[in-house]
């Protein structure tokens, strides 16, 4: 299947209801996959000794999970919970009434067209799995990488940066992302601004998506705040009956901390403000752990956003 090695083969059913009863999901949970999917079999399992190539650092290995589908017009969220559940590098091939699609999660869904079951194939390029995974997320993606340029998502910050840009369709946003990267070392002071601007469009986005007003006078803080409350990623959205809930609170409310420190950073270093004659920016490795953290903060608000907020 693929067009991929036969030693990779294999034929192994998942059981929708031992993935309900391993996951504990409850009976609405268990109604939408039920309404979208009607089988899960694991086709493929890819890894390095089975197609003569290198392990890579992050990826090991990874499996093509075919979904069969009773709808075209199906629920991505369905997909998306699906990917989320099963705790490994997986690539999708959507099958309904003799045509399939390809997809991938990676901070979104993404999908490649419908198309005749048996035209579908997919290229494993890369001398280690790193690489071949990579590129896997390109071919469905639909990345161009221009000529002379590496790979943009070659490492798991800049994969989160590519499906970012492909998650805001506004073309301001994309920008913004492909902008922010950039400057990382050729303006590490106008960097930070960019970090702290995304984190504030992504939040407006998430609100304005949910047809929640906000004011343009909030601050960071309150901006975060509120986001973070709709999504239920607060510390009081947490049960003290739950066995590691102090420190789950500890992680939740250091996320709003993040913003706060990067809106200060940016005040006195960042593009937002005007600077006299004798301001030194700060260096690139500064600008680059804005970045990252904007960057990280923004994908887990996303993915909490797509999978219907915190659980």
């Amino acid at each position: 299947m693929l067009g991929l090695p036969k030693a990779t083969e294999l034929s192994k059913q998942l059981p929708k209801n031992a993935i309900y009863a391993k996951f504990q999901m409850n009976t609405a949970e268990k109604a939408k996959i039920d309404a979208d999917i009607s089988r899960l079999t694991i086709v493929n399992e890819v890894t390095a000794a089975k197609i003569n190539i290198a392990d890579g650092e992050l990826v090991k290995s990874f499996f093509v999970l075919l979904v069969a589908l009773k709808r075209k017009d199906f629920e991505e969220k369905t997909i998306i919970t699906i990917s989320k559940l099963i705790p490994q590098n997986m690539l999708l091939i959507l099958e309904c009434d003799g045509e399939a699609k390809l997809a991938t999660y990676h901070a979104k869904l993404m999908q490649t067209e419908w198309k005749p079951k048996e035209s579908l194939s997919i290229e494993l390029k890369g001398l280690n799995m790193d690489a071949v995974w990579e590129n896997i997320i390109v071919q469905i993606g639909g990345i161009t990488i221009a000529q002379g340029n590496s790979i943009p998502n070659s490492t798991p910050l800049a994969l989160n940066a590519v499906a970012l840009q492909e998650k805001f369709t506004s073309e301001y946003l994309s920008k913004q992302i492909e902008l922010m990267l950039r400057m990382q070392t050729e303006n590490p002071t106008d960097a930070i601004g960019k970090a702290k601007e995304l984190i504030e469009s992504c939040c407006k986005t998430i609100l304005e998506n949910e047809k929640i007003a906000w004011d343009k006078n909030w601050d960071m803080g309150k901006l975060t705040g509120e986001t973070l409350k709709h999504l239920n990623l607060t510390p009081k959205a947490i049960s003290d009956t739950d066995p590691v809930s102090e420190n789950i609170k500890a992680v939740l409310g250091n996320l709003r901390g993040i913003t706060t420190k990067l809106a200060e950073i940016r005040n006195p270093y960042g593009s937002g403000h005007g600077k006299s004659a004798s301001f030194t920016g700060l260096e690139t490795r500064h600008a680059k752990l804005a970045v990252g953290c904007s960057i990280t903060f923004v994908t887990f608000l996303w993915d909490t956003y797509e999978g219907g907020g915190a659980k």
